[in-house]
């Protein structure tokens, strides 16, 4: 299923593009982490990562994209008498977006607000800090991703500031949250 999307988003994003205005962008995210399948309950806290967005408005309420996150600091959490460190190895998945603009005065938009959801993959890995001998774990998921967040136009509704929470990953024994915040420029 996972080449099927790629090969998907590969062939409609040209086509797409060619109808409609394209955007691109950076996020840095922060992310919470928590596993309810394990006792005690494992959570963390403040992973962060990198991602990129490119994305196809096909009106001002609709739009598609494709994102990819890559970690850039993990975050440690105490179970039992070991320390574990979490980190987001990479994440990328493709999503819809629909939003209402908020126009001002002169009819330009001000800020969009929006409401997001797709197909995230994701890989994380679990390393052991008091014992380094023991191997890193590594996780690979997939699942629903949904969020809420807004678009604030600072200049000529081409360059704006993406707010977001999303929920990247869910699944019944885990949850992966961020909070992210990114400049997006359209052209």
């Amino acid at each position: 299923m996972q080449k099927l999307m790629i090969a998907l988003v590969a062939y409609c994003v040209p086509t797409l593009s060619l109808a409609a205005n394209m955007y691109a962008g950076v996020n840095l995210a922060a992310s919470d982490y928590e596993q309810d399948d394990v006792v005690p309950v494992y959570s963390v806290s403040d992973i962060m990562s990198l991602g990129g967005v490119f994305g196809v408005d096909f009106d001002e309420y609709f739009s598609a994209e494709a994102r990819l996150y890559s970690g850039i600091d993990g975050a440690e959490s105490v179970v039992g008498n070991s320390v574990i460190k979490t980190e987001l190895d990479r994440a990328y998945g493709v999503y819809v977006k629909g939003g209402y603009p908020i126009k001002g005065s002169g009819g330009n938009t001000m800020m969009r607000i929006y409401g997001v959801a797709g197909i995230t993959w994701g890989e994380l890995e679990f390393s052991n800090v008091t014992f380094p001998s023991v191997s890193p774990v590594s996780e690979k998921e997939e699942g629903l991703g949904y969020g809420l967040g807004m678009d604030i136009n600072v200049w000529q509704e081409k360059a704006y500031i993406n707010l977001e929470y999303m929920d990247l990953l869910s699944k019944d024994s885990f949850e992966m949250d961020l909070l992210q915040v990114g400049f997006h420029f359209r052209f």
